[in-house]
């Protein structure tokens, strides 16, 4: 029975979506402390869980915590980069046979292997298998409550009409159990992921159709303040505006036609309210 190591800042989710693909897994979940509240709800939900208590500064301890590791689905940040590499060092170390690795869609395949992580990656995997994800902004992260309101406000003021692609964690992490489950068919594959692409006024036109308002957004002095406040907003926004991500999205939806576009998000997994979606 092969064993699988996840971290992903996607949560959960890709434990969920291997629960339902299939049980002949056993799931290794690294945390801080097993004891943790998050830690004990995470592995009651299946016997094939098991909770390593490790630090992911110190890779080669979470091999000691178990004999047979296929590793990972890690998404890397710039402070995370030395972790990324040492844990694909310490892969190919253990003879896995197939790491799974998340980062951001980058325009198009070619730009996106800039990120060091997966180049590394690709450069030093020897003989082990690898299969790399692209995915884009979360669509996720418009949920309900004061905070999308003042993201959505800064899409339509810095973006205009200009369409940029999401994705919902949910089909993110269905590619990424898709990968583990069937590892032959994606080795040595990169794959972009989005689900739609829209600008502020689909989004607008999306949620009056699915919850009776338009788009919900504050006082335009907010977003000014956000690309102020928060250092990565200001060059996310730009480059979402000259450049931009290029995911193939009927590719993937030939490929999994179940893939959500943003309406269907609002309607499936939006949990919005008349009430989330009025405007300021």
């Amino acid at each position: 029975m092969p064993e699988y190591f996840q971290k992903s800042v996607q949560g959960g989710a890709v434990i969920d979506a291997l629960l339902t693909q299939s049980s002949d897994f056993t799931i290794l979940a690294v945390t801080r402390d097993t004891n943790s509240a998050s830690a004990q709800k995470l592995a009651a939900k299946s016997p094939i869980i098991k909770l390593i208590q490790r630090n992911l500064d110190d890779i080669p301890a979470i091999f000691l915590a178990t004999s047979k590791v296929t590793p990972p689905l890690f998404r890397a940040s710039s402070p995370e980069i030395q972790q990324g590499k040492a844990l694909i060092d310490e892969n190919v170390k253990h003879n896995v046979t197939h790491s799974v690795y998340s980062g951001v869609e980058r325009s198009g395949d070619e730009a996106s292997w800039s990120n060091p992580t997966p180049h590394h990656l690709r450069d030093h995997a020897g003989s082990m298998g690898w299969t790399v994800l692209y995915p884009v902004g979360f669509m996720d992260n418009l949920a309900p409550g004061f905070p999308h309101k003042v993201f959505l406000a800064t899409l339509r003021d810095t973006l205009g009409a200009k369409k940029t692609q999401h994705i919902t964690t949910a089909d993110i992490d269905i590619f990424a159990a898709l990968t583990f489950t069937h590892p032959e068919q994606w080795d040595h594959h990169t794959l972009g992921l989005a689900g739609g692409e829209v600008d502020f006024d689909d989004i607008s036109a999306m949620s009056q159709r699915t919850t009776g308002a338009p788009a919900g957004t504050t006082f335009n002095f907010l977003d000014r303040a956000l690309l102020w406040v928060v250092a990565e907003m200001r060059p996310m926004m730009e480059w979402w505006k000259t450049d931009g991500y290029r995911v193939d999205i009927p590719k993937l939806m030939a490929m999994y036609p179940q893939l959500m576009d943003f309406e269907t998000w609002l309607m499936k997994k939006g949990n919005f309210t008349t009430t989330d979606k009025q405007g300021t």
